[in-house]
């Protein structure tokens, strides 16, 4: 898991078994994979319009994470039960953030 550069392009990606498969959020400029649990779950950060966020990666569907007032969020890791950690930037200041049991809502 990680990241890779293809014509100026960054891309996440996940390699298992021998397998190897892009992340990409749709629409985004940027994706970096960052963290996966058991499950297959796997959270990260991606750029668009200029702006940082994060995300999670659940049986294909991507789901935004972004903390209230900041100008960057990422996810870095992930447990079983869902408990996300990340970092988020208010007024210029990093700060880390544990989203306990986070779930998204599907429609």
């Amino acid at each position: 898991m990680g990241g890779y550069n293809s014509v100026g392009v960054f891309h996440g990606f996940l390699l298992t078994d021998g397998d190897f498969t892009s992340v990409d959020v749709p629409g985004a400029t940027r994706t970096g994979a960052n963290g996966i649990n058991a499950r297959g779950d796997i959270v990260g950060r991606y750029v668009a319009d200029g702006v940082s966020h994060a995300f999670l990666l659940i049986g294909g569907q991507f789901s935004t994470i972004d903390y209230p007032g900041a100008t960057f969020t990422a996810a870095d890791t992930m447990n079983q039960r869902g408990d996300i950690l990340g970092r988020y930037i208010v007024d210029g200041v990093t700060h880390a953030y544990l989203l306990v049991g986070f779930r998204p809502v599907c429609n």
